[in-house]
């Protein structure tokens, strides 16, 4: 799902026809495009749910704080995800992109 959407102005100056495209996504401040990657992330997770056979899934046992859990709580209810899969992915995700290891 691609939540990409381009916006196309034209400005007219006499003699002169100038056309700019600014992706929708631009227009976003940090915050909310941060949700809507979460948002991205939650509707490719239902997706995926969906899709039998799915076979590259892992199993591990995470031992945290109880504050850990809470901020992992807090990040879950703020970006309205549906599990704490969802919410450690995001979290993952949003730390590789902070870091440049993810575009």
């Amino acid at each position: 799902m691609c939540l990409m959407f381009v916006y196309v102005y034209t400005y007219v100056i006499p003699c002169i026809t100038v056309t700019m495209t600014t992706p929708k996504y631009e227009q976003y401040n940090d915050e909310q495009k941060a949700f809507l990657r979460a948002e991205r992330l939650r509707v490719e997770s239902k997706t995926e749910k969906g899709a039998a056979g799915k076979q590259n899934s892992l199993h591990k046992t995470l031992t945290f704080t109880i504050s850990q859990w809470a901020l992992l709580e807090q990040v879950r209810q703020q970006m309205h995800l549906d599990d704490f899969n969802q919410t450690l992915n995001f979290c993952i995700l949003e730390q590789a992109r902070t870091l440049g290891i993810e575009s």
